[in-house]
């Protein structure tokens, strides 16, 4: 079968093209990045170097395939705007691309909290990009919503290095869901080669932890006492435009941490919920650790 990977080879990216070309696919990466056709072509795989959101090149890059993994980048958000803006753009274009292209089969890559509004911060923009997508008439789409990724912790260590602390405006007995990409890869595989049939949302985890929880994995990890320290919104706004975050995206993301402490934040995650993967939070610890002790 022939598809067609957008996202480079990124932290999915990779391991879904290692496997698609050892399942013996006809699979194609598209790159904005020149510097990664050697890399994608030494995996076995076709590059398309081009600009997402260029209409024209999308839609000529993914005609004729089987099937389409597509993924908001922001490669080019300094041109396009902020995020919420950006989504709208990229779900138009992929919406046009795949309408005009005849593609029948669509992996989006989305996220939890795709299903609400704008009290959900910047995870609002997925559900722009999945709406655009679902007026597409005659498509198979699935909607990959993935939980937090692992990697994202990686954004705490100048704090445990500093306090011991994970600051965070909401409190620590909250239960989140994290993800690997390593198991996020093999679920997308599997819906490109048995698509189903209609709109579909697949939820997809690894492991669920209390923030306390979490401090106390990666702090028994590196070897010190780390702390889950609730801050207030106004604080975390703060926080972020300080370190230089404009006040729009600070917004949104401070929005996203509050709609932990809501019910209706995982409800849908719950109400359909994945097998968990098989890497857990002590996994991501030791790469954590790595990382933290460069």
């Amino acid at each position: 079968m022939k598809f067609v990977l957008t996202g480079s080879l990124g932290h999915i990216g990779l391991p879904l093209t290692k496997q698609l070309v050892a399942d013996g696919h006809d699979v194609t990466v598209i790159s904005s990045n020149k510097n990664r056709a050697a890399s994608i072509e030494q995996l076995g795989a076709d590059a398309k170097i081009g600009n997402m959101l260029d209409e024209k090149f999308l839609t000529d890059s993914i005609k004729g395939a089987d099937g389409v993994y597509l993924m908001m980048s922001f490669a080019h958000s300094d041109e396009q705007g902020m995020p919420n803006q950006l989504s709208k753009i990229i779900g138009a274009t992929y919406s046009n691309a795949i309408r005009n292209s005849g593609v029948k089969n669509v992996i989006n890559l989305s996220s939890v909290g795709a299903d609400q509004g704008p009290e959900v911060g910047t995870l609002h923009i997925y559900q722009n990009i999945e709406n655009a997508i679902n007026e597409v008439e005659g498509i198979n789409v699935t909607h990959i919503r993935p939980t937090s990724m692992y990697y994202n912790l990686l954004g705490d260590i100048t704090t445990i290095k500093r306090a011991d602390a994970i600051y965070a405006n909401y409190p620590g007995d909250v239960v989140n869901s994290y993800v690997a990409p390593e198991d996020i890869a093999p679920v997308i595989a599997e819906r490109l080669e048995n698509p189903k049939s209609g709109v579909n949302v697949k939820y997809v985890a690894s492991d669920e932890k209390t923030g306390a929880e979490v401090a106390q994995i990666l702090g028994d990890t590196i070897g010190k006492k780390v702390k889950w320290i609730e801050i207030t919104d106004e604080q975390k706004l703060q926080s972020l435009m300080n370190a230089g975050i404009s006040e729009e995206l600070a917004t949104g993301i401070t929005r996203m941490g509050a709609a932990h402490k809501l019910d209706a934040f995982y409800a849908d995650y719950h109400k359909n919920h994945p097998t968990l993967g098989s890497t857990k939070l002590t996994d991501f610890a030791k790469e954590f650790a790595k990382i933290y002790n460069k």
